[in-house]
C-alpha cells in the first residue's frame, strides 16, 4: 500500500478510483491528478512495488534493489528500484 500523507491527495486518489470502478474515467487504477498551486492539475499514477517490478521486468531490465522509503513520521513513503539492462 502506497502511503498518502495529504488529506486532499487521498480524496482525490479516492475519487477518481471510483470514477473509475463506475466507468466514469478513462484513467487507469492508480492514475489521478491533483490540483498544483491551485493553477493546473498534475497527474499522478501509484505504483506498487510489484507492480513496478513487473513493468521493469517486461521492459528488459535487471532489477539489482528495490524498496519502500518512508518519512521519519511514516506520513509519506516512496518506492525505490534500481536496475540495469
Amino acid at each position: 500500500m502506497i502511503l498518502i500523507g495529504e488529506y486532499k491527495r487521498a480524496k482525490d486518489f479516492l475519487k477518481y478510483q471510483i470514477f473509475k470502478i463506475l466507468r466514469k474515467s478513462n484513467l487507469d487504477f492508480g492514475d489521478f491528478f491533483v490540483s498544483w498551486q491551485n493553477i493546473i492539475s498534475r497527474y499522478i499514477h501509484c505504483f506498487t512495488l510489484g507492480g513496478l517490478k513487473k513493468l521493469t521486468q517486461k521492459a528488459g531490465f535487471k532489477i539489482k534493489e528495490s524498496g519502500i522509503l518512508t518519512g521519519p513520521e511514516a506520513k509519506e513513503s516512496n518506492i525505490y528500484l534500481v536496475a540495469e539492462k
